[in-house]
């Protein structure tokens, strides 16, 4: 049996059909674009932009598309997406691109199914911390 990246075994791995001849639904007029992307719904927003589920049209699979916040940094977005490349560890999602699409600068990223890192870091607030001996 193959091990993949993250611990996933090879049957774990629902293989889709090929879905790029599939007509994709509408996206709504408030959502952002880029090319080659068709957003699929918002899933949260942070200090710097929003980040948005996504199919990537080609590869036909899930990426996460955070797009910059209008008035941002985008220096400072181009620095955040260069140092996220650099890093390769199996809790870190990987960065796919860095693009600007209508002046709008976005990254492509490693969509992770199960909530957002808020959701899971609220489950440990309230279990009791020992104290140092």
């Amino acid at each position: 049996m193959l091990v993949i990246h993250g611990g996933l075994k090879e049957d774990d791995i629902q293989h889709d059909s090929d879905e790029t001849d599939i007509e994709p639904e509408p996206a709504r007029s408030d959502w952002p674009s880029a090319p080659g992307y068709h957003v699929l719904c918002e899933l949260g927003t942070g200090g710097m932009g929003r980040v948005y589920k996504a199919r990537q049209n080609n590869l036909g699979r899930d990426v996460a598309l955070k797009f910059l916040r209008d008035g941002q940094d985008t220096r400072r977005f181009r620095q955040e997406a260069k140092a996220v490349a650099q890093l390769e560890h199996p809790s870190i999602v990987r960065l796919y691109e860095f693009d600007e699409c209508e002046g709008r600068s976005y990254l492509s990223m490693e969509f992770v199914q199960g909530g957002s890192l808020a959701e899971h870091l609220a489950t440990f607030r309230n279990v009791p911390r020992r104290a140092p001996k």
